[in-house]
């Protein structure tokens, strides 16, 4: 009798415990542009901060991709938005809190929706004028080219974070691709160090063979954005870590889910850069580099 009366009990106890449905296990929908390792290390890092579940979409690999319609099959409570693509699906697909990762200049994507926040591309300038004058350490004049229908608030900004640091910024305007080679051939002269920026305009294939061609035979060093243009020749670049971005947007998801609006979680630059030297081109144009700055870098001997 008193086995039964256990049995019982118990039964009545596991009839209470509610096991939860696999939707509503899905907390975070991640969606990715594209299959890309750069989005992949974000992905990676969002996940070894939080502990929630992650449902992985990439919207590249789904015929006729709809967003508000995986958002509702799945129910998530947050969608992670990696690159540009799946920020610009999801904008307008869900009121639910929206968490970007590898977005450049978001602020013309988000329109001033109130569920969005996130991590964008943008290193702040300040970091990329730092960074060439510790390699340049007298450093005056750099050049760069953009524009101004894609980059005009980084070059406004560029422009005072200069000013700031004694230095004088010449900005060309380029519409057009072709129009850049004409443009730095005649700013190679007036010009210590072209800063190359994350635009598509100037920085196509023709146009990059062109200036780390400009760069050793008119004698003046190219700092970039990616750790490619170093291999390619540039004297240096200063990039983003995508791991950590990861990392970034698992600390915004995380006040979110602790009952902070998205509007009151601040969207930021990233928090953490990675700083690539070429010395094979430093040899070339005779720049020679402090030991402690070869030391806080990556080197491509």
């Amino acid at each position: 009798m008193r086995l039964l009366k256990h049995l019982f009990i118990l039964t009545l106890l596991f009839s209470l415990i509610q096991v939860p449905s696999a939707a509503s296990e899905e907390k975070i929908l991640a969606l990715m542009s594209a299959r890309v390792r750069p989005y992949l290390d974000v992905l990676e890092g969002f996940k070894d901060e939080v502990d929630y579940k992650v449902k992985t979409l990439v919207i590249s690999e789904i015929k006729n991709f709809d967003a508000a319609e995986q958002i509702r099959k799945i129910k998530p409570t947050m969608v992670l938005a990696i690159g540009m693509g799946a920020l610009e699906y999801t904008k307008n697909a869900t009121n639910l809190p929206i968490v970007y990762t590898m977005v450049l200049n978001p602020e013309s994507v988000i329109d001033g929706k109130k569920n969005i926040t996130g991590v964008s591309l943008n290193i702040a300038p300040h970091k990329f004028l730092r960074a060439i004058r510790d390699i340049v350490p007298d450093l005056k004049r750099v050049g760069l080219t953009f524009d101004p229908r894609k980059s005009i608030s980084m070059v406004e900004e560029t422009w005072f974070s200069a000013k700031s640091m004694g230095i004088k910024l010449t900005a060309r305007k380029a519409y057009l691709p072709e129009n850049v080679p004409g443009i730095i051939s005649k700013m190679s002269k007036k010009m210590d160090v072209y800063l190359m920026l994350q635009d598509l305009t100037v920085t196509s294939p023709e146009t990059v063979k062109f200036l780390m061609e400009s760069s050793f035979k008119d004698n003046f060093p190219v700092f970039a954005f990616s750790s490619k243009y170093a291999v390619m020749g540039a004297l240096a670049s200063l990039q983003t870590d995508e791991f950590d971005i990861g990392k970034q947007a698992a600390a915004k998801a995380k006040k979110i889910f602790s009952g902070t609006n998205p509007e009151d979680v601040p969207q930021s630059p990233p928090r953490k850069v990675i700083l690539t030297i070429n010395l094979k081109t430093a040899k070339k144009l005779g720049i020679s580099i402090s030991k402690d700055v070869i030391k806080t870098g990556r080197v491509i001997r």
